[in-house]
């Protein structure tokens, strides 16, 4: 189950709120988040409950360990187990090839890296398995609790406050517009991704609007599902600090920017120096063949950068760990991979094999072509989307403040936004679960 579907946003959100509204204890509130959370986990997929459960216990038990040379190592290797189980769950569904499959396979890899954090850079283990068993599957900060931590999170789970009813509007304003997001812009970017893909051999001009195309659509996902955790965290009475998810405000793009993209190029001359780069150089070379084999030579060029990518996006993330700039590159970073090797020749691999040489016919497709031009309002709402310019007005409501004249039409402007969101949320994902383009 993801956020966007129709179950999750009339029946299973509900529930929930409903109960922890009812529920006062922090005990029974935790409970209920646990056991949903679990459903949120495994729902069509029993067979995941069993794998979940265990790397729950193991976590929970390495986790005790005393803080010894042996015990730190008998935490990293609890934690390096726990994230390769979990890894055939995630192929398998990002192998289904829609949003929702990759969306999927994204929060089980979030899973992993929550349980990782938890064994690698907790200072003091959790001594209760209910507390813990909510930080590592509770889907309220499920995209959130990686930038802050075990540590920062604790005495929110032992409080377990009553949300007020500022924090009840400001949540249900950050979910609608990360809903919107994903479940207009992002089905409809993935529905032209894969029309995309619809002619074999894939037209040069289908594979460079595809390739565009699912940038935007990873990037734009990635930000409403961040968006979304924050509205489910203060719906649920969780009083963490949030970002401002539909865009990253200049402090976090600075970070993002400035230390992992500007600094590529310093970054690549120190990799590619010493007994790393050799290694690194090697196993661009194997990605090249195993790529260059399938796909042509055009795809074994971009298996080569992608190596070398990879490498300092991750170095980069280990330096920002715990960050919202390091959290949201590795949240991009296992998107585009998902999308780029799982799901084979209808991934993005299968958009990159297109532009190999000797594939230089300068057409489209009519079929592509036509959705295009039908469905172009949606790529212009992407690049609006992953733009600074929701900031800007929500900075100019700001600075207005409730005893402006205007704002009252602010606050009514919102509203209506919010009602025309849902209501277009509504008609996109039924158009495009019908026409194939949405999921489970």
């Amino acid at each position: 189950m993801v956020y966007h579907q129709l179950i999750f946003v009339f029946v299973f959100l509900p529930v929930y709120l409903i109960g922890s509204l009812l529920l006062r204890e922090p005990q029974a509130k935790n409970l209920l988040s646990a056991g949903l959370s679990l459903v949120f986990l495994v729902w069509g997929r029993p067979v995941y409950f069993a794998l979940i459960i265990i790397n729950i216990f193991l976590a929970y038990l390495a986790g005790r360990l005393q803080d010894s040379k042996t015990g730190r190592r008998l935490r990293l290797a609890a934690a390096v187990l726990n994230t390769l189980s979990v890894l055939p769950g995630a192929f398998y569904l990002a192998a289904k090839n829609d949003l929702s499959g990759g969306i999927a396979a994204v929060g089980l890899m979030g899973f992993a890296l929550r349980q990782a954090l938890y064994l690698l850079y907790t200072k003091r283990p959790e001594k209760s398995p209910l507390r813990l068993t909510v930080y590592l599957i509770s889907f309220e900060f499920m995209c959130v609790s990686p930038v802050l931590g075990y540590d920062q999170l604790r005495d929110e789970l032992v409080k377990r406050r009553r949300p007020g009813l500022a924090e009840l509007k400001a949540g249900l304003t950050r979910f609608i517009f990360g809903l919107g997001a994903a479940g207009v812009i992002g089905l409809g970017l993935d529905r032209l991704r894969l029309l995309a893909l619809h002619t074999q051999p894939v037209p040069w001009m289908d594979g460079v609007f595809g390739l565009l195309i699912g940038f935007i659509e990873i990037y734009a996902a990635a930000i409403a599902y961040i968006s979304m955790s924050e509205g489910l965290c203060l719906m649920s009475g969780y009083r963490v600090r949030c970002w401002d998810s539909c865009f990253m405000p200049r402090p976090r793009m600075k970070n993002h920017l400035g230390y992992i993209w500007l600094t590529a190029s310093a970054q690549l001359s120190r990799l590619l120096c010493g007994m790393s780069g050799y290694k690194l150089a090697g196993l661009c070379a194997v990605m090249c063949i195993i790529i260059g084999a399938a796909h042509g030579l055009g795809a074994g060029a971009v298996g080569l950068l992608a190596c070398i990518l990879l490498a300092m996006l991750l170095e980069e993330l280990f330096e920002l760990k715990g960050t919202p700039a390091g959290f949201i590159t590795y949240l991009l970073l296992i998107a585009g991979l998902t999308l780029c090797t799982v799901c084979g020749s209808e991934g993005l691999s299968g958009l990159f094999s297109s532009l190999a040489p000797g594939s230089y016919d300068f057409d489209i497709s009519y079929l592509f072509d036509s959705e295009l031009s039908r469905l172009y309002p949606i790529i212009i709402l992407g690049i609006i989307y992953c733009s600074p310019l929701k900031p800007m007005l929500s900075r100019l409501a700001r600075r207005l403040g409730s005893r402006s004249p205007g704002y009252p039409i602010i606050r009514l402007l919102t509203a209506a936004a919010l009602c025309a969101v849902i209501i277009v949320y509504l008609a996109a994902y039924s158009s495009f679960a019908v026409s194939g383009g949405a999921a489970l």
